[in-house]
């Protein structure tokens, strides 16, 4: 059944309506909606416990239970003092959701088989995050600054209890953090030789103190009158002074607190810092996922907190210091301007090109119609619109504009539908390539993934818009077109002189004698394709890794200060200060946010938007570096504004050279390590050697003791005593929290600061009933703490790094000798090699996509036209030509390639061949209906498709102007629009001069 015209623009009509309802619910975001990744991670703690034993007694159980699950294909864990974590990579395959439920029912199975003390293990992961990345990404979405008459402990502590476990119940928000308040605790001394005297030790005063801060705990079930009562251990708190507290009876009397230690209260010294522009307030941060809709977490955070005010305490303020979702919807804000400024100019350049408002407007009526019907598919497929995503519209305006141009002006002068096989297959090459997106390397596949679909979509729409509604709104308009040539004797004497000379030039070859025509053929070949060899050589050649860049950021100056082993965050937090005292004092700074965590400081300062794009941001730099050069005590260096940076850090004990070894028993694995050490230490070329710990290359030292068990033997002690004894006098103990004054409580030893190691080996200590010096039983020495055991797959990882005084050449001679002489040695299950470093992917690594894009849109044409030897003859005509010139504008420019250059190129093996389907589909129709000769059916087709063709090739050029006002700050668009721009102009020349002598041989075949 034939539909009428009217029931064709009254559907039309609705979908629109359709359509412009349901844009509003498409999601924005800043970044491409990530996917299920596949690593899990379970977290454990155990609180006082040393690397090795959180390794044997909780990490090693846990991941025996996961390389037995089915679809697991890596397993990697870290034991740490106190904490540990094991990473479950799954298959590429698997369902990730029911192997999650399978690890997490094993979980609860080995709760009860862990160690008392051990937390519930916690399993995370396995949702939507990036899988590119090792970890899901956290970004800082929102800081507000709290004020209040109270104190800063006691804010800190209602800001923690009552807003932000309120904002954590938001399953984007990763951590909320809060800053700026040091809290109290209240610190015991007791002296450990006025202990011994009374025949006590710091465990009795522990226990004693304990046994009256009060107790109110479960301690089981039990029946009564046929009901199960639950008996609940309740202690009354002691009211009395502390110094009255009694601790225990020795010797007949009892001794209490006042008579043994002695208290005071203290301020806990901070352990980081975070200030925004220098002030220290306060502050309350909140981080979330960094793949989320930060635009639209931000509202709903912004308005959770609104809505909480008015419930706070009294005098509670929160004041918004810092929303980067605001950044994040500029820049969206300026892409969307500069693509409705790219649709216009669209829309101008057609009315330029052809002159009268029926024949605009019918464009711009399928235009809209296509992005109503596209936005109805983006809302049903639901995908997201973002950076990428909006790259795919822009392209697809030009693109849509291209299809409605062609079947416009032949259904206005044939009055049918004929058109739409080429249409079909011109816009099948160009989807036909978007494909290999699906088989790109990941880090691709995630920014470019939602650029396919988009420009999928607009241009299947484009398609059914076409073929259906393009004609009917022609025959409601009454619009007919007389041709390409219009009247005019001065413009068909033009066009007659054009024509002969074409065709002279096209059977240029055909009048030369055989031995001739086949030489200039060769010469002509071979001159084609090795310029594009050599084009794609020196491409090759030119790039490098920041040709590949992975992220389009601000400028932005970032500097880091770091201190030496064993600093604290006060102590760094002084020397901060210095420098942003200089940072406060420049007018160019928008803002800069300072971090210090434990012994090493992040600044990030950003500009403000006049400062980019000058030398400000240089001179700022320089002037940073005048000041930190002067700030003695930490390592400064800076990056991010200059090429090179600045950095003052020595760095004396850097390695470069390492091996690997790896077993199933730390133990033995270290005594190989140390065989291999002393290997090395006998070339006396080797130097500088260590044993490491892959990733933690730089530790702390700790001491640690040798034992002279045959001694110990004969004086009748143990380890377990001299530990005893030896924590006596060194040791600080968390007492855990007096509900009574709301703090915590630390018992400290009066000579733990003061006792160092000379008198811990040369004065005697009391173990047990006799004084014993310490030097008799046991030797201390010096290390580097192990205080991370890593594994992959069950084997422990070690690495031996030195320094080769010598050549490359004789550096590898030697490391791969040591290397095979070790591995000799070694008994099974133990591995000495040389570590692998992953690398980052590379331009020149993703060459096969561009030849994928070829071999599928050679396929498409094959099947559309029926002939193996036509397709052939069009890339060869047109696809060497257009990537020719876009390498040779990627070598003599600079321009990065990025994902924008591959995201170009993809497009471009599409769009090129769509100019040579269109006249030669109108080529085959011309020979269908007439008996003239090949040249001659050439030349009228070329006559017919070359104007809209053109029209179809500037459009898209045209479409893409507004994305290079900026320059090269956005690196994608930049890199795209040039990228596009360039590759379509050769195509023209392609299309014009090269295509009929390949179309020519195919062109005598009927």
């Amino acid at each position: 059944m034939k539909l009428s015209n009217f029931s064709i623009l009254l559907t039309a009509a609705i979908l629109l309506v359709v359509g412009m309802a349901l844009a509003p619910l498409i999601d924005v975001g800043s970044k491409p909606r990530p996917r299920q990744g596949r690593d899990l991670w379970i977290n454990y703690s155990w609180q006082g416990k040393s690397a090795k034993v959180v390794e044997q007694s909780v990490t090693a159980p846990i991941e025996g239970l996961m390389v037995a699950v089915r679809g697991v294909e890596n397993v990697e864990s870290e034991s740490r003092y106190g904490s540990g974590w094991v990473k479950v990579t799954l298959k590429p395959d698997v369902n990730v959701s029911a192997v999650r439920f399978e690890i997490a029912s094993l979980l609860r199975q080995i709760r009860g088989r862990l160690p008392e003390g051990v937390s519930t293990p916690t399993l995370s992961g396995g949702d939507v995050v990036n899988s590119a990345r090792q970890r899901e990404e956290t970004v800082h979405l929102l800081s507000y600054t709290v004020n209040s008459p109270l104190t800063a402990m006691q804010l800190q502590e209602y800001v923690r209890q009552h807003i932000a476990p309120a904002l954590q119940r938001n399953e984007d928000v990763r951590r909320v953090d809060v800053s700026g308040g040091t809290g109290q605790y209240l610190e015991i001394t007791y002296d450990p030789l006025l202990l011994q005297a009374c025949g006590l030790s710091a465990d009795d005063l522990e226990n004693g103190l304990k046994a009256f801060f009060g107790r109110n705990e479960i301690v089981g079930d039990v029946l009564h009158d046929s009901a199960r009562v639950t008996l609940r251990l309740a202690t009354a708190e002691f009211n009395r002074p502390l110094e009255q507290m009694p601790i225990k009876s020795a010797g007949g009397q009892v001794m209490y607190m006042g008579n043994l230690a002695r208290y005071e209260y203290k301020n806990y010294e901070p352990s980081s810092y975070y200030r925004i522009n220098g002030h220290e307030t306060v502050s309350l941060n909140i981080y979330v996922n960094a793949q989320a809709n930060l635009t639209k977490l931000a509202r709903e955070l912004r308005r959770q907190i609104d809505e909480m005010k008015p419930h706070m305490q009294k005098g509670v303020k929160l004041e918004l210091q810092h929303d980067s979702s605001e950044e994040l919807q500029g820049e969206m804000d300026r892409l969307i301007t500069r693509s409705l400024m790219s649709l216009a100019i669209l829309l101008l350049f057609v009315f330029l090109v052809r002159p009268g408002w029926r024949y605009v407007s019918i464009v711009a009526a399928t235009l809209v119609l296509c992005l109503a019907l596209a936005s109805v598919c983006y809302y049903a497929f639901n995908l997201r619109l973002h950076v990428f995503s909006i790259a795919g519209i822009t392209v697809s305006l030009g693109l849509v504009i291209d299809s409605s141009i062609v079947m416009i002006d032949h259904y206005a002068y044939y009055r049918d539908r004929k058109a739409f096989f080429a249409i079909l297959a011109a816009l099948l090459t160009t989807i036909g390539t978007l494909v290999v997106i699906l088989f790109a390397p990941e880090n691709l596949k995630h920014d470019l993934y939602d650029f396919a679909w988009v420009v999928i979509i607009n241009l299947t729409v484009a398609l059914l818009v076409a073929i259906a509604f393009v004609p009917a709104l022609v025959d409601a308009v009454h619009f007919r077109t007389s041709g390409n040539v219009q009247k005019g004797t001065r413009k068909k004497r033009y066009i007659i002189r054009w024509n002969r000379m074409y065709a002279r030039y096209i059977t240029f070859p055909a009048r030369m004698r055989t031995r001739w025509r086949v030489t200039l053929y060769v010469l002509f070949i071979l001159l084609y394709l090795g310029g594009f060899g050599y084009s794609a050589y020196i491409f090759s050649q030119s790039m490098d890794g920041a040709s590949w860049p992975r992220e389009e950021e601000e400028m932005k100056l970032y500097i880091r200060a770091q201190m030496p082993l064993g600093g604290t965050a006060t102590q760094l937090n002084e020397k901060v200060r210095l420098l942003e005292e200089t940072l406060a004092a420049e007018p160019s700074i928008l803002r800069f946010e300072t971090s210090i965590n434990g012994g090493g400081a992040t600044i990030t300062v950003r500009f403000k938007p006049e400062a980019l794009g000058t030398a400000i941001p240089y001179q700022v730099e320089n002037r940073v570096i005048g000041r930190v050069i002067g700030i003695g005590g930490a390592d400064w260096s800076t990056y991010g504004v200059s090429q090179r940076g600045f950095s003052n850090s020595l760095n004396l004990q850097y390695r470069s050279n390492r091996i690997e070894m790896t077993g199933y028993n730390y133990d033995r694995l270290y005594r190989y390590a140390q065989d291999l050490s002393d290997l090395l230490h006998q070339n006396p070329r080797a130097v500088d050697i260590t044993i490491e710990t892959p990733g933690y290359e730089n530790q702390e030292d700790e001491y640690y003791v040798r034992y002279n068990w045959e001694r110990m033997h004969l004086l009748g002690i143990n380890p377990g005593t001299i530990y005893q004894a030896v924590s006596d006098i060194l040791q600080s103990r968390d007492l855990g929290r007096w509900d009574k004054i709301r703090t915590h409580v630390t018992l400290v030893s009066a000579r733990r600061n003061t006792y160092d190691l000379w008198q811990l080996l040369n004065t005697h200590v009391k173990v047990g009933d006799r004084d014993i010096l310490l030097s008799e039983v046991m030797d201390i020495q010096r290390r580097e703490a192990k205080n991370v055991i890593p594994r992959r797959n069950q084997e422990y990882v070690l690495r031996v790094a030195f320094n080769v005084l010598g050549s490359y050449t004789y550096t590898e001679k030697y490391i791969e000798e040591v290397t095979r002489r070790m591995s000799e040695q070694l008994p099974v299950g133990f591995r000495c090699m040389r570590p692998e470093w992953s690398e980052q992917p590379t331009a020149s690594q993703q060459y096969w996509l561009i030849a994928l894009c070829i071999i599928i849109t050679y396929w498409l044409m094959a099947i559309l036209f029926e002939s193996l030897l036509r397709p052939f003859s069009i890339l060869l005509a047109l696809i060497p030509m257009t990537l020719i010139a876009v390498f040779l504008t990627f070598h003599f420019t600079g321009i990065p390639f990025g994902t924008g250059g591959l995201a170009a190129i993809v497009l471009l093996c599409g769009l090129v061949v769509n100019a040579a389907i269109y006249i030669l589909h109108q080529y085959d129709l011309v020979r269908a209906v007439s008996h003239i000769s090949p040249v001659k059916a050439y030349v009228r087709a070329y006559n017919h498709k070359i104007v809209p063709v053109m029209l179809t090739v500037l459009s898209t050029m045209l479409g893409l102007i507004p994305f290079l006002w900026d320059g090269d700050e956005n690196r994608f668009w930049y890199t795209f629009a040039i990228t596009t721009m360039t590759g379509l102009s050769a195509s023209v020349v392609a299309l014009v001069f090269v295509l009929p002598w390949f179309a020519g041989m195919k062109s005598k075949r009927r």
